[in-house]
């Protein structure tokens, strides 16, 4: 079975989903928010599981507004990220497959040392 990419954006008001699968188009999906983001993940991740089994071997990444209640996430990405990578990426040489990206982690109120990126 190949490998599923799956993107979540959680926003204020609609949620989108895109599924990326090799040899296959890919699969968009929008449904509304409602009040609870996290209720939202988890109708998500219930219908991920529905249509396409097992999510362990999958890549899912969140960003928006709700990205902190997908807790299934591999990775979450900010807005700011987003935009960066928006901008940036195309103009990556086609040869480039992969990018290093320093971020700051933050511990229980503090930097973390040892995590990417330390100011």
């Amino acid at each position: 079975m190949a490998r599923k990419y799956i993107g979540i954006d959680i926003g204020s008001t609609a949620s989108k989903v895109c599924i990326l699968e090799e040899g296959k188009d890919p699969v968009y999906e929008v449904l509304p928010t409602g009040w609870n983001s996290k209720i939202t993940a988890g109708i998500i991740k219930e219908d991920l599981e529905k249509k396409y089994g097992d999510l362990e071997d999958s890549a899912i990444v969140a960003t928006g507004y709700g990205r902190i209640s997908v807790e299934y996430a591999d990775e979450v990405i900010t807005d700011h990220l987003a935009s960066l990578a928006e901008e940036h990426l195309p103009a990556l040489a086609d040869n480039v497959n992969g990018i290093y990206v320093n971020k700051q982690i933050i511990f229980m109120g503090r930097p973390l040392r040892h995590g990417g990126w330390y100011p």
